[in-house]
């Protein structure tokens, strides 16, 4: 399961949230602010510049919507050699 932390107006998080569901990748969103304080989020993740950041399975922070989708499409390959992919 994936964390979007997320915010209003944001087309970077309408793609990632568009992304994750259309690979029927279960995530949860937290607007920012809304469901967390500004600040507490800052103390989080201190080096996040933009929105969205992405937290993945093993904990580990995404700070660019395209990252995760190299991460999630390297993931597969990993599991499903293109050799099995293409019958070979």
């Amino acid at each position: 399961m994936y964390t979007v932390y997320s915010k209003d107006y944001c087309s970077q998080c309408v793609s990632t949230k568009a992304y994750l569901k259309q690979k029927d990748i279960a995530f949860t969103v937290v607007n920012v602010p809304g469901d967390m304080d500004l600040e507490f989020f800052k103390s989080m993740f201190p080096t996040a510049r933009s929105f969205p950041v992405i937290v993945g399975q093993d904990n580990k922070a995404y700070y660019d919507h395209n990252t995760i989708k190299i991460e999630i499409e390297s993931d597969f390959f990993s599991k499903f050699p293109i050799s099995d992919i293409m019958g070979l």
